[in-house]
């Protein structure tokens, strides 16, 4: 599937640690690790950063594991900082599906358990409140507002180590209660410890992998299935918006005008209100509920 997408193969953008060289020491104040995480993730000047990735989807059922989907997507961010130790990013994404053997964007495809055809979307994503992220940890403005248990008020403590040059960052994605249950995701992140760490640095190359579990999504036409939807992914962070790729790009300007606007000027209800929309949408009687 990368081969046919164009994205090459998956090669981590930095050199290796010689045997003589000594893993660097993790910072342990809050501050420090609020900035390293920040170089990984974005940047720490104002303007964007971009990742560039790809996902399969599998049904996890009682009669074993079926591929359903693959996808390709980007992600774009507006980041704002503060000049006192607080970062503010703007995050947008549109992934579409694919033809997981010509990586070709595809509109519909046959659901191998239920033999139906199903329309397909593109999925966009924007948070309009923005994401903080601070030396006691990172949260969206209106998720903390409505649910405040959601996130601990305490002093920054990644999950991270060093190995052979390399950071891994490990998270746990939150997700407010408004999202279906059951849902669970974490991710990894991988960048090279002397950038992620040098304080001169505005940013960091890195990759990301992780996976996601829940149910089935109402848009799959699955509600007659017992199991669940599983999300592999896998992502490269770039450094300028045409490594998104020329033939993504179009598609994604042809699907929205939001697409080179941060989602900090978005107009109308915001991202939780949208997903409540969409649930109370979907949990209206239709076909497969009568």
């Amino acid at each position: 599937m990368i081969a046919a997408m164009g994205l090459g193969p998956a090669v981590l953008p930095w050199r290796e640690t010689s045997a003589g060289e000594h893993a660097p020491e993790l910072p342990t104040d809050p501050v420090e690790q609020n900035a390293a995480r920040v170089r990984i993730v974005g940047r720490l000047d104002e303007g964007e950063s971009f990742w560039q990735g790809a996902s399969r989807i599998f049904a996890l059922t009682a009669d074993g594991v079926t591929p359903l989907l693959e996808n390709r997507g980007g992600e774009r961010s507006w980041w704002r900082p503060d000049g006192q130790g607080t970062w503010r990013r703007y995050p947008s994404s549109i992934n579409f599906f694919i033809d997981p053997d010509t990586g070709a964007f595809i509109d519909s495809f046959e659901n191998p358990l239920t033999g139906r055809t199903v329309r397909l979307e593109p999925a966009l994503q924007r948070r309009q409140d923005g994401e903080v992220f601070t030396p006691r940890g990172s949260y969206f403005q209106n998720s903390r507002a409505r649910f405040p248990e959601m996130y601990d008020d305490k002093p920054l403590d990644l999950d991270w180590r060093v190995d052979n040059g390399s950071i891994r960052l490990f998270e746990i994605e939150k997700f407010a209660p408004v999202a279906p249950q059951p849902i669970y995701e974490t991710h990894t992140y991988f960048a090279p410890a002397e950038v992620a760490l040098d304080d001169s640095a505005v940013q960091s190359p890195a990759v990301r992998a992780g996976w996601f579990v829940g149910g089935f999504s109402h848009w799959l036409d699955m509600a007659d299935v017992e199991g669940y939807m599983v999300w592999h992914f896998e992502s490269t962070k770039v450094f300028a918006l045409e490594d998104l790729g020329e033939d993504y790009i179009a598609h994604a300007r042809a699907r929205t005008p939001l697409f080179d606007v941060s989602p900090e000027f978005d107009e109308g209800p915001d991202y939780l209100e949208t997903v409540e929309r969409r649930r109370s949408a979907e949990d209206r009687p239709g076909p497969l509920s009568d």
